[in-house]
């Protein structure tokens, strides 16, 4: 998966729409093709946003209902005329599949400018199958709304490899389907409208930061709120709007991504959301740790109120993980009132132990009551020998 963390980089050369873009140059290296990249005259189209959804498997796993047992040839697909929705949902997957095999390099085409020719010939047929699945006498609602996510996806493809034509239409489609009864549509719509506003942020529209500030929360409010997609092109533009320095927007959508992320069950989710959400200045509290190591006292009430401070503007596993280092730390100082007290409100901010953080808590305590038990207990196990004999520890005592 491409790092889609990164803030999308604006290319001020205006394309040319006959040749391959970086994108392009990237994806036929056997990159994926990165959405967020195409940079025709300065408008991207966000990175992960209107990529194909792994939620959704009639768009993705259908196979080409002219060679359903053969792997794909991206020379071969053709849109025929009279399909029926199935049809189109079918090539529609097929086409996804001939824009991956080329991108990965495994369609055996080698030649940049005939793969750069041959990805744009499929999205625009894609898109054509798009537009027909709608509109479509036929259709139920499910096939229609497979064909108004892949019209999105069709130009978000031709948008990445400089199609300025097709990045204006992506926007104004985007922003039309805000107001669709399809809630998968209008989340994919935010994502792209997402990546529009970091580039208008980087192209210095004042009311940028605004926008991406209530998408954001829009994402969040909706049913793909728990997705990773979300996820990251929220840690996106969070780190665009801290690189150009409008904070108070970064930390909105650093707390959406702490509240709706931090707390997940699944330690990997967590520790990724810590990481999207950006590091924490831990100044303060790195201060003092520091004085208590070099042998300063250091005022528990202080302390305490040092961690609260950390706890209340960063509440994420990695928060946790770096108190109950420090508790360890003042362990070994023979700190032992700062030791409980970091303790004591770890567990009482994380009490829950179905989440990442609360298993991360309920982890130290119970390696610090261990610590505790075997202080002073003399060290005598039955062990065996590497033979399979039994080993005196009396016969080693006071030796190393």
């Amino acid at each position: 998966m491409p790092d889609r963390t990164q803030p999308v980089q604006p290319n001020p050369a205006q394309p040319n729409l006959n040749q391959p873009n970086d994108a392009a140059e990237r994806a036929i290296a056997g990159e994926a093709i990165p959405m967020g990249e195409a940079i025709p005259a300065g408008e991207a189209i966000p990175t992960g946003a209107a990529q194909p959804d792994d939620k959704a498997p009639t768009l993705l796993t259908m196979a080409d209902p002219a060679g359903a047992n053969e792997p794909p040839d991206p020379k071969r697909r053709q849109l025929r005329a009279n399909l029926t929705p199935d049809e189109l949902r079918e090539f529609l997957a097929g086409a996804d599949s001939d824009i991956q095999a080329i991108a990965s390099g495994t369609s055996g085409i080698q030649d940049p400018q005939e793969a750069f020719a041959e990805m744009r010939r499929i999205s625009e047929m894609k898109l054509e199958a798009a537009r027909r699945l709608q509109n479509h006498a036929d259709a139920n609602a499910d096939a229609r709304s497979d064909g108004a996510r892949g019209e999105l996806q069709s130009l978000s493809h031709l948008a990445a490899l400089g199609d300025l034509k097709s990045a204006m239409a992506l926007e104004k489609l985007a922003t039309a389907n805000l107001d669709s009864d399809d809630a998968a549509l209008v989340t994919d719509s935010r994502l792209v409208l997402i990546g529009f506003a970091i580039e208008s942020l980087q192209n210095g529209e004042a009311d940028a930061p605004q926008r991406i500030v209530q998408l954001v929360k829009g994402l969040a409010n909706s049913d793909a709120s728990s997705d990773i997609p979300a996820m990251m092109v929220m840690g996106q533009a969070r780190q665009v709007l801290t690189q150009f320095d409008h904070d108070t927007e970064a930390k909105a959508v650093r707390d959406t991504i702490i509240e709706l992320y931090a707390d997940s069950s699944d330690p990997q989710i967590a520790k990724m959301a810590a990481q999207l959400a950006g590091n924490v200045q831990f100044d303060e509290i790195d201060r003092l740790l520091q004085q208590a190591i070099e042998g300063e006292s250091i005022e528990t009430r202080k302390w305490a109120d040092a961690v609260d401070a950390l706890l209340t503007a960063s509440p994420d596993l990695q928060t946790v993980q770096y108190l109950a280092g420090a508790a360890l730390q003042f362990e070994g100082l023979n700190q032992y009132d700062l030791a409980e007290a970091t303790y004591s409100q770890l567990q009482e901010q994380f009490p829950d132990p179905n989440t990442a953080t609360g298993q991360e808590v309920q982890l130290a305590v119970r390696a610090r009551e261990s610590r505790v038990d075997a202080i002073g207990k003399t060290f005598d196990p039955d062990l065996k020998s590497i033979d399979g004999g039994e080993l005196s520890i009396a016969d080693y005592r006071g030796k190393i």
